[in-house]
């Protein structure tokens, strides 16, 4: 029990408290504490937080200096430790590179003696999992002090993606996985026998992996595929083993001018769920740009105008037929909305903004604000799950930044153009999961759940 703006360890109690570790009474005693102020068990989770006045939980980061990474805790010291017990390594210091979905365990390290950063890296493998061998790395003269003598991690260079030494690719197929792998994990070039997890690669990555193949060469390979075989080689070789049996019998084709279209299996989905539970800001995605400069709002406006008309889902509507939905038109532009905020109040003015519910029935399923009077302007773009999602708020934001600058210039954007469109990809989808495919997956899920 803390007032607010004081930081303290985040614990967490209710019916939903898990009975302790499995196995390990200690680590139970440890973390599952009994609470005299709340009158039950709390699980401490050893994350730093403090409860701001808004009433909002903010969290600090770690109070054991524990690092996570796509669902791992790892302890940096560990890592550590096992790096100066090699000959060659007088200091090292191991913590995360990167952001969100790009984020890689990382290591600095300085030196004694010359050594292939590959020889540190297979130390570490035959010593620790996985998981815990860093993906990045930076060979340092010294490790950088603040004035006190303490490490400096701000003063940390960035360091480099490893690439691990290994075979050239054997065939014209194994060449083309290695380029598809290195262009997704963003390295230069990758071997054949280069591990797609060890090089950073995780399941967000080999979606893209996947779709990347679809793409590249007309097959439908599962996403298991990856994890089977994770290497060029190893794919290559389950590429070739299916043949044309994985070209799919219908291929994505473009029906310009055409823009209602049934929806896709993912927007059934959340159609589905906002039948549930309308009025949910839980499936808007938002981000948050500060502009340095006075934009120009005509010209704003106009990329985002330009931004609708190339991806024709973010101006449509999601509406039933016959019990069914549907992507349709909006039939409405998508404004630029003009707001003026006090610094004190831009957060808060920014949260309603994300939060603000969409109507799916009435559209358009994007917005986009201009918020003025706190400094430098800040433009907040919030579009629902059901036209977008992760991924594709990258693409939108670069397509946006582009065509505002084609803008200001008055010139044509240099995009690319599409070769199809969402509704094109929904009609697709439907086509193709019909008939013996959809009786197939019907057939399988009316036996897993058969009596439930």
């Amino acid at each position: 029990p803390l007032p607010p703006g004081v930081p303290g360890e985040l614990c967490i109690a209710g019916p939903a408290l898990a009975c302790g570790y499995v196995g390990d009474p200690q680590a139970t005693a440890e973390r599952f504490v009994f609470s005299e102020w709340l009158g039950e068990r709390v699980y401490r989770t050893g994350d730093r937080a403090r409860l701001r006045g808004d009433g909002e939980l903010e969290l600090l980061g770690r109070l054991d200096g524990q690092l996570k990474l796509r669902g791992y805790r790892i302890e940096p010291g560990e890592v550590e430790a096992v790096l100066v017990s090699h000959p060659a390594v007088s200091a090292a210091v191991v913590g995360l590179s990167g952001e969100g979905a790009g984020a890689r365990l990382a290591a600095w390290v300085v030196l004694r003696e010359a050594v292939a950063i590959e020889a540190l890296r297979e130390w570490l493998a035959a010593r620790l999992p996985g998981y815990m061998v860093p993906g990045a790395w930076q060979v340092l003269e010294r490790l950088p002090r603040t004035p006190n003598g303490k490490l400096d991690r701000g003063a940390l260079p960035a360091p480099a993606a490893v690439v691990p030494a290994g075979r050239g690719p054997a065939t014209a197929l194994e060449g083309l996985v290695c380029e598809l792998f290195a262009g997704v994990l963003g390295l230069a070039s990758v071997p054949a026998d280069g591990d797609f997890f060890a090089l950073g690669g995780h399941s967000l990555l080999a979606v893209q992996l996947v779709s990347r193949l679809r793409d590249a060469l007309e097959v439908e390979l599962p996403l298991r595929a990856v994890f089977e075989s994770p290497t060029p080689a190893g794919l290559a070789a389950v590429l070739a083993a299916q043949g044309q049996a994985a070209v799919p019998a219908e291929r994505l084709l473009p029906r310009h001018g055409d823009q209602e279209a049934p929806a896709s299996l993912m927007q059934q989905r959340l159609w589905f769920l906002d039948q549930l539970e309308p009025g949910s800001a839980v499936y808007n995605l938002a981000v948050a740009l500060r502009l340095s400069g006075e934009p120009d709002v005509a010209a704003l406006q106009a990329a985002v105008d330009g931004l609708v008309a190339r991806q024709a889902v973010l101006g449509s509507r999601i509406v039933a037929r016959d019990g069914e939905p549907w992507q349709l038109p909006c039939g409405r532009p998508v404004r630029l909305e003009e707001r003026l905020v006090t610094a004190d109040g831009l957060e808060a003015a920014l949260s309603g903004y994300a939060s603000a519910p969409f109507d799916l029935a009435a559209g358009p399923l994007l917005r986009v604000g201009l918020f003025r009077g706190a400094g430098s302007p800040v433009l907040a773009v919030v579009v629902h799950h059901i036209v977008a999602d992760g991924w594709s708020l990258g693409i939108l934001l670069a397509e946006l930044g582009a065509l505002y600058g084609a803008a200001l210039r008055g010139e044509p954007a240099e995009l690319a153009p599409l070769p199809v469109s969402y509704a094109d990809y929904a009609r697709w989808q439907r086509d193709w999961l019909a008939g013996e495919r959809l009786a197939a997956q019907l057939d399988y899920w009316r036996s897993q759940l058969a009596g439930a």
